[in-house]
This record gives structure tokens, sequence and C-alpha cells, in this order.
């Protein structure tokens, strides 16, 4: 089917007997949408009223010329959608060069040659399907994405436990993807009334692959320990579920993405934590009235899904009363200023240190803020993840 069969067209001259001769070229062509308007102004209104695939413009009007009115086409964005070629009787180059320079599409002479029309107009008719299919192509893609980034987000948790009086545990997170989706994750699950399982980590990549791989991570991890304390009604060890969870994932593996991993728990009657870390950056014991310090081993753990983790022993301590753990990803260490310099563990230890006042549901977020403020204009190059817990054992009942 030919181009001009949909399209629909305005046609704009001052000059009923030139739009007459234009319009019936135009049907000869095959185009059946034929709308008239002898000046600037009435194109303005058409414009607005409805949607047209070109504009077939004179440039010598009375009360809003050509160039006016593309102009203001131009400053309201609509030449991006709306392509214009230009009609005039004089063919200098001074007047051709500068209707280009405005955002027309091509240029015509008022000779009306009927090969030349069929052929330019026809050029810029096919150019602006071809751009309507690209741009309902990208809305379809922004809308999958969006609803994959609300999926995402779903998968974690976002309801936290609110301080209180007989609340054992505060509790908040972040998570911020560098694209509408992407690899970072955080979880926490209660196993029984008293154990909390934790993890976070940061798969490779970015993007829709990553997330995938994210939620198989999540969902793995998730089943093997609640599958592990309903084999004994213990706290589960945290190495038990990496070895899982490497197999897991190494499996049906052709692009090798792998993810750093740090997975625990916590016996919220005692204060006892066990973790495990693959790969991913150790995190911060919070304590009250004392400087923030990195917690467990940092000696070069083997990643999960590239099938080289071995089992080993975990780490293992206990928090004292009011004691406290923040887990992040490396899009807050390695994100960047516009000079280039990376924000650091340094500086992150120091803003935790600046910030032990602040009630820990607000920690994670206020440091996401000193991560933007530090890195201004500079493009969000990595997924930003935090996670922050605090233990508060409920007191013992007094002695009667």
């Amino acid at each position: 089917m030919s181009v001009f069969a949909d399209a629909a067209v305005l046609v704009v001259d001052d000059s009923g007997a030139y739009r007459q001769i234009l319009a019936h070229r135009l049907k000869v062509l095959g185009c059946r949408d034929i709308v008239m308007a002898s000046d600037g102004h009435e194109a303005m209104a058409q414009i607005a009223e409805r949607s047209f695939d070109l504009v077939l413009l004179d440039i010598e009007m009375p009360k809003l010329n050509g160039y006016e009115v593309l102009e203001q086409l131009r400053s309201s964005a609509l030449l991006h959608r709306l392509p214009v070629i230009m009609i005039s009787a004089t063919t200098e180059n001074d007047g051709v060069i500068r209707c280009l320079e405005l955002g027309a599409e091509d240029f015509l002479p008022k000779s009306f040659d009927p090969t030349l029309l069929r052929a330019r107009a026809g050029a810029v008719l096919e150019k602006k399907r071809l751009r309507d299919q690209i741009d309902l192509h990208l809305e379809r893609v922004d809308n999958e994405l969006e609803a994959t980034r609300q999926l995402q987000l779903s998968m974690v948790p976002r309801t936290f436990p609110k301080p209180g009086i007989g609340q054992r545990l505060e509790l908040a997170a972040v998570l911020a993807p560098a694209l509408e989706v992407g690899g970072d994750l955080y979880d926490f699950f209660e196993l029984g009334p008293d154990i909390l399982g934790f993890a976070i980590g940061d798969v490779s990549g970015k993007g829709t692959p990553a997330a995938l791989f994210m939620a198989r991570a999540r969902s793995v991890s998730r089943s093997t320990a609640r599958v592990l304390f309903r084999r004994d009604g213990l706290m589960p060890d945290p190495g038990t579920i990496m070895t899982v969870l490497d197999e897991e994932l190494s499996e049906h593996n052709p692009g090798m993405m792998f993810v750093s991993f740090l997975a625990g728990f916590l016996d919220l009657t005692s204060g006892l934590i066990q973790f495990c870390n693959a790969g991913h950056n150790p995190p911060f014991l919070l304590r009250r009235g004392e400087p923030v310090v990195p917690i467990g081993r940092d000696d070069g753990n083997p990643v999960l899904g590239i099938g080289a983790w071995q089992p080993q022993a975990c780490e293992e301590f206990r928090l004292a009363a009011g004691d406290g753990m923040f887990l992040f990803t490396d899009g807050i260490t390695e994100a960047f200023d516009p000079a280039g310099e990376p924000y650091t563990e340094i500086r992150l230890q120091a803003d935790l240190d600046d910030l032990a006042s602040v009630p820990l549901v607000e920690l994670p977020g206020r440091i996401l803020s000193r991560v933007r403020r530090f890195s201004d204009t500079a493009p969000q190059a990595d997924d930003i993840t935090a996670l922050a817990f605090r233990w508060q054992p409920t007191p013992e009942p007094a002695a009667p």
C-alpha cells in the first residue's frame, strides 16, 4: 500500500489556487485525508486540534509566515513527530538553508512537479512511518521495563518492623537501580519466631538479565534456608546455603554471570549472628558510642555462579543490646563524582559515624542522599543497595 493512502496531510498556503493544485496532486498519489489552511494561524489551530503525518507549508504568507510557524512548532517540540516540507516560489539558498535550520524536513519549489512531489513527500512520509513504529516499540519496551521494575521491587521486602516497646528489631533498606531494573538485591525473612534471615547481593552487569539472575538467587537462597530450618528447627548454616546457591546458579549459565553474596542469620533471643560472605563487601558493625568498623574477613572469597565456591567456616559473633549491622553493595563505594573520584569505603565509614544519632529507619536513605549529593551531576553507574538492622532484645520481666 502507498505511504500516501493512510497519510493525513495539512496543506498551508495563502493562495487558494495553489492549495487546490496541491490537494489534487496529493489525491492522484492516493492521499484521502487532506486538510487545508490559508495562513499560519489557521495552520497552528488545525495542528492543535488533530494529528497530521505531513505539513506542506508555504513560506510567504500574511499574518504568520512559514518561518514563524516553524519556530512555533520547534519551540513546542512538535517537529519531532510532525515533518514539514516547505514550499516557496523562490529557490534562493538562504531561504532554503533557514528552513532546514529551523527543522524543516525538505523544500519544494512551487512548480509542483508531480514526480518531485511524489519522491520527496513519499520519502518524508516513509521516514515518519518508520519513526512512529520505533516510537511505538520504545513505548512498549518502556512499559515492559516499568512492569519489570515494579515486579522486581515487589520481590524485595518493602514492609519493615517499626521500632517500639517490645520490638526486638529495627530494620530498613533502600534499592536504587542504575537502570529501570538492576541486579542488586537485599532480603530479610523470619524463620520461626526467633530467627531472622538476611542477605544482600550484587549480580554482574545491569538491566533485565541481571534482574532475572537476581530473582533466581533470591528464590534459591530463601527456599534453601526454609528447607534447612524445617528439617531440624535450628539456625541454618549460611555456608550450606552458599554451596547450594553456587551449584544452582552455575547450572545453565552460558553467560557466566555471577553474584557477590552475603547471607546470614540472627538469633533474636541471644543476638548471635552467623553469616557467610561470597566475594561481597564486608558489612559494618553499628555499635552505639563506638566508631563504625567492618566485620569479618576480606580474604577474596569467590563469588557465586561460576562453580568456584568451596565450603568454609562462616563468621560468627554476638551482638550486644542496641548493636546493628549495615550491609551495602559497591554501587555506594564505587559511585563517582564529576571529576571521577570514587565515594570509597572510607567515606562511607565516616558518613556512618557522622550519622550515628540518626534513627536506624532513616539510615539507608540518608546514606543514599549523601552518595547522590557526592555524585552531583555524574550519572549513576551502578545499582545502589543498603540494608541496616539493629537488635534490641526484649527486657526480662522483673522478678516478683
